[in-house]
């Protein structure tokens, strides 16, 4: 089974130190939900999809293994396309997630990926900000990652970001509040990768 999320636009914005407690401030009145994510980032021996976002290529793949609060008896493949802001992410579940990598059978629709390998294991923690049927805005924080070994132990991470990430989701375009609130803040939009920041 899969689920496939069509049409959707997203916007990213670095939060800095000083610009958090503001943001948080905005959205106090929200019943703020917080998870983990642990994603691993799947590419070929030539890294074609880091090179995609590298050379700021306008149609962008990502391949990656995602679970939830630390807990990978639901584990999620995702195909995630982007062209310009405009975004398809099809998505299956795969049930455990094994913890020798070289076990894991790509799912129907990767065969034309075949040399797929994982690359790194990046893990945050997300807060949810807003969530409704037109908009979603999440902040990703305390972001960890690791080069892959053949397994998810979590043990062993040895890298850390400190950028904050915000990120809006919408169907169409971002609603005035929201706007407004960027403006507020004065966040720009960026074009910052988790992947490729864990690789560089």
């Amino acid at each position: 089974m899969q689920e496939k999320l069509i049409n959707r636009f997203e916007l990213k914005f670095l939060v800095s130190r000083e610009k958090l407690g503001h943001l948080l401030a905005l959205y106090r009145h929200e019943n703020l939900l917080s998870y983990h994510v642990t994603s691993i980032y799947f590419d070929t021996k030539e890294r074609k999809f880091y090179n995609q976002v590298l050379n700021g290529d306008t149609h962008k793949e990502k391949f990656r293994l995602r679970f939830y609060n630390d807990d990978p008896k639901q584990t999620y493949w995702e195909h995630k396309i982007k062209a310009n802001k405009s975004v398809i992410k099809i998505r299956q579940p795969i049930g455990q997630c094994p913890m020798d990598l070289s076990d894991l059978v790509l799912p129907v629709g990767t065969s034309n990926y075949d040399s797929l390998k994982p690359q790194v294991v990046i893990c945050y923690k997300r807060f949810v900000l807003k969530d409704n049927a037109q908009e979603r805005i999440t902040l990703d924080e305390n972001i960890k990652y690791r080069s892959c070994v053949g397994n998810t132990n979590h043990a062993t991470f040895g890298g850390f970001i400190s950028e904050r990430v915000l990120e809006v989701k919408t169907k169409e375009k971002i609603s005035f509040q929201t706007y407004k609130c960027l403006e507020r803040l004065g966040l720009e939009k960026t074009n910052f990768s988790k992947y490729q920041t864990c690789l560089t």
